[in-house]
């Protein structure tokens, strides 16, 4: 899915529609924003676990497998539990939705990822990083 940036409209991920980038910034400052986002949430994570299964336990690849294995778990689980949620509230795929259907959507893709990973953060930050 491409989008005409430089008329406005930026392609939304999710629902793989077009919305305009006039209507809650620019499309430059959005892009960097969720850019930054999505960097340090594929970087940060992975980096503090390498160092602490350095400390824990040198030559275990068997962590980076089980990472690996619940990252795609938890995808196939969060399309097994939401994708009904967002079904029933009437959204359809490449169609005219209403204002609730996109609403849960946006709840859905975006606030709670958003708030799993403010509970992730407040785990990494009680959880003692330090060399043992």
């Amino acid at each position: 899915l491409t989008g005409d940036a430089s008329a406005g409209y930026v392609p939304s991920r999710a629902s793989g529609v077009y919305w305009q980038a006039s209507q809650s910034g620019s499309s430059r400052e959005q892009a960097c924003g969720t850019g930054a986002a999505v960097g340090a949430d594929l970087t940060l994570l992975p980096a503090v676990f390498a160092r602490r299964m350095e400390t824990v336990a040198p030559n275990a690849s068997e962590g980076f497998a089980l990472w690996g294995f619940v990252s795609k778990f938890t995808l196939a689980f969060a399309a097994i539990a939401l994708l009904p949620i967002l079904e029933a509230s009437g959204f359809v795929a490449g169609a005219e939705n209403s204002d609730a259907a996109l609403t849960t959507l946006t709840l859905l893709y975006a606030g709670v990822p958003c708030a799993l990973k403010l509970v992730a953060i407040g785990l990494l930050i009680a959880t003692p990083l330090g060399k043992e």
